[in-house]
């Protein structure tokens, strides 16, 4: 009840937490601090140990080279010289290899071949004509009937 007249306390609910109830929040967050920390600490854990097999990997890597009377750097230079190589030798014999291709092609007669099958059907090869050729032959108009073939 209140002394003015139409005025009213507000209820409960409009009011913050209770001591009670942030004394239990406080609780909760330090709990889930406490589980985030031991995450923290296994995570930590797990990279020191990675980076050790890492390490260790590399100095085993490194002594092989080193047994095999080469340095990294050497093998790096090694493998340049190579790939270079290998470019060099596809561009000058590309022409050759695409020949031996086309040579040892496997054809098959068009009355032995299935054509049941919509994704077999042969195809025409694509006619290449130069603009001026397309303008002769009047193939340069306005579209009108887009399924028009000509």
């Amino acid at each position: 009840m209140s002394i003015v007249p139409g005025f009213r306390r507000t209820h409960a609910r409009h009011r913050g937490l209770t001591p009670t109830q942030l004394k239990q929040e406080i609780a909760r967050l330090q709990r889930e601090a406490g589980e985030l920390t031991c995450q923290l600490v296994e995570v930590a854990i797990e990279n020191d140990r990675l980076r050790a097999d890492r390490n260790r990997v590399a100095a085993e890597r490194e002594q092989e080279a080193l047994a095999n009377g080469k340095t990294i750097d050497d093998l790096a230079d090694e493998r340049d010289y190579w790939m270079t190589d290998a470019r060099r030798l596809r561009d000058r014999f590309s022409a050759q290899i695409a020949a031996d291709a086309n040579a040892v092609r496997v054809e098959v007669p068009p009355m032995v071949r299935d054509t049941s099958d919509p994704a077999d059907q042969a195809t025409q090869p694509i006619a290449v004509i130069t603009l001026a050729e397309a303008a002769a032959a009047g193939r340069l108009g306005p579209v009108t009937d887009p399924g028009r073939v000509a």
